[in-house]
């Protein structure tokens, strides 16, 4: 991405961010609202590109090293004494908030697993006395089933373990250029272990699929993208810049139709928002800063679309002009696959990007 762009989209943030706090103040809310603010990854800029800021870290976005996935965070309660202007440099994660919360609002926990985050709220208020170490673990895989041993960093107050053999010490080697696991092989055996009991805690859900539910109330139509395929080999367009131009693959999406009945599936090229029928190309946009977004989108010219959710399929012709194929099935509640498929008068293949499914 330019750095037009890129600093133009940090900027859109940090306005937006202020525009949610001046509401609140307008409102009267600013006080008692718990405002949370934190990203997901590192930047996708780095200093070896001679551009951005990094924070004298290594690695960016989508690295196991310390700069891709160390993040900022910052947590304001006026009314429950978080009012800012305190650093607390503890090593802490996203699985730390929920516990977080629970306390800040005096909730009981719900019943359910086994939580690994631990309540920042003593650390918040000021009292780290007696605040132990701990171990935490960053995976940094992008893969349909996770593989022990990739892309990992062990973390304590103090140690990185990468990768298994890649030990740095960041009070000393904060951009971790020095590799010390031959001066330390204890820490690295201690870290190690921490690391399988981690990957023993995970692995029996490595193959267990988080299902979209389809046809509850709660959620009545719903919405699935291609992003959220799974898949061997064919790659998901998980980027905008996939869909505008037609990325040639497929998968399925793990569903758990919530009740029996009969649905309406709409197999679509472009979301509804766009209003633009499935065979037409969409406009490139002026305004979007990074060239991928802003090309042209390419048109394909479906003539047959395809559906299959569980033991059900059916097919259905697609005409020039047309929004989408539209399907009416009847569904068995449960878990199921469902896969679709458009395909053009040459015999080329790809899935819907958009699926539109109402219960009626």
């Amino acid at each position: 991405m330019p750095d037009a762009g890129f600093y133009g989209m940090i900027g859109n943030i940090d306005a937006n961010v202020g525009r949610m706090l001046e509401f609140l103040q307008r409102r009267g809310l600013a006080d008692d609202t718990i405002l949370i603010f934190l990203t997901d990854n590192g930047s996708t800029f780095g200093l070896r590109e001679g551009r951005g800021f990094d924070a004298g870290m290594r690695g960016r976005k989508g690295s196991h090293y310390e700069g891709g996935h160390r993040v900022p965070c910052f947590i304001r309660w006026p009314a429950g004494d978080l009012a800012g202007g305190r650093d607390v440099d503890t090593l802490a994660a996203h699985l730390d908030l929920y516990p977080t919360l629970l306390e800040l609002c005096q909730l009981e926990r719900p019943a359910g697993p086994e939580l690994h985050g631990r309540s920042l709220v003593p650390l918040l208020r000021g009292r780290e006395v007696g605040w132990a170490d701990r171990v935490l673990v960053v995976d940094s895989q992008r893969r349909e089933l996770m593989e022990e041993g990739l892309n990992f960093s062990v973390m304590s107050r103090s140690w990185r373990l990468c990768s298994g053999d890649e030990l740095y010490d960041l009070r000393s080697d904060p951009r971790q250029t020095t590799n010390l696991a031959d001066r330390h092989p204890d820490v690295v055996e201690q870290l190690k272990g921490e690391y399988r009991r981690y990957w023993r805690s995970i692995a029996p859900m490595n193959e267990t699929y988080v299902r979209i539910v389809l046809g509850h109330p709660a959620e009545n139509p719903g919405r699935l993208t291609c992003h959220d395929w799974h898949t061997d080999n064919q790659g998901v367009p998980w980027h905008q810049s996939h869909v505008r131009s037609a990325f040639e693959s497929n998968g399925f999406w793990a569903v758990d139709v919530s009740q029996a009945g009969r649905y309406r599936l709409e197999l679509r090229r472009w979301p509804k928002e766009v209003g633009l029928p499935i065979d037409s190309p969409l406009p490139e946009d002026p305004w979007v800063a990074d060239n991928r977004l802003r090309a042209p989108g390419k048109a394909i010219h479906p003539v047959q679309a395809r559906v299959k959710l569980g033991r059900v399929e059916a097919s259905a012709e697609v005409h020039p002009g047309e929004l989408g194929a539209v399907f009416e099935l009847e569904l068995e509640a449960g878990p199921a696959e469902l896969w679709t498929w458009l395909s053009d008068e040459d015999g080329r293949e790809r899935g819907a990007y958009f699926v539109y499914v109402e219960r009626l």
